[in-house]
């Protein structure tokens, strides 16, 4: 994972993290493309990634949203702070809230 991130593969890290926390790529891709930093750090602190792989990963969406590279020290406390079975939880949130609006697009194109 530190690899794809710190080579500046997008695609390959969007694609890892995904398969890490068992959610949709297109899940993945819209979180490391948006401005806010804090569902990349769930997924990195659920998944039990080191700071130096999780600040890879912030930097490969720093560098694809143009932003600061000094947003990363600030994120440093969220990832230490935030415990790994807390991150878990939210990316269940996640996995749940895709299988609703999936479900729902299903259920408006059959009811077409």
């Amino acid at each position: 994972m530190s690899a794809f991130a710190s080579a500046g593969k997008f695609d390959e890290t969007s694609i890892a993290l995904a398969l890490m926390c068992d959610v949709p790529i297109g899940l993945t891709e819209r979180m490391m493309a948006q401005e806010r930093s804090e569902e990349i750090i769930l997924m990195a602190r659920a998944s039990d990634f080191s700071w130096n792989t999780a600040k890879a990963i912030l930097a490969l969406q720093v560098e694809a949203k143009a932003g600061s590279v000094h947003e990363l020290d600030r994120h440093r406390e969220t990832f230490v702070n935030l415990k790994p079975d807390t991150a878990r939880k939210a990316i269940k949130f996640f996995r749940l809230r895709e299988q609703v609006a999936l479900q729902t697009l299903e259920e408006t194109d059959s009811s077409d």
